[in-house]
């Protein structure tokens, strides 16, 4: 598990997956990427209900409904940059994001 600290809130992102699990985030990392790359985090909503694990923000981090109250740019883009890092670096450790 990875720590995050957004907005002053502690996150903890999921950077191990097992079987079924990681079968799906593949996809949902790139498109979560390419989202954030043109600013439209919305569409990363479903990455980081797959991988966060824990937050100090109201609501559920699963449920994609949670993210809704989120400010966009002061948590929901750190949340998703910060996110997309952790699991990358656990994918690949020596590439990171966008290699």
């Amino acid at each position: 598990m990875s720590e995050l600290t957004v907005a002053g809130k502690r996150v903890t992102v999921r950077d191990s997956f097992r079987g079924r699990e990681w079968y799906a985030l593949p996809g949902l990392y790139r498109k979560a990427l390419a989202a954030a790359r043109k600013g439209d985090y919305g569409d990363a909503v479903p990455f980081l209900a797959r991988v966060v694990e824990s937050w100090e923000f109201e609501g559920e981090p699963s449920k994609a409904t949670a993210y809704e109250s989120l400010d966009v740019m002061a948590e929901l883009m750190p949340l998703a940059d910060g996110a997309l890092l952790a699991v990358a670096e656990a994918a690949f450790p020596k590439a990171g994001v966008g290699s």
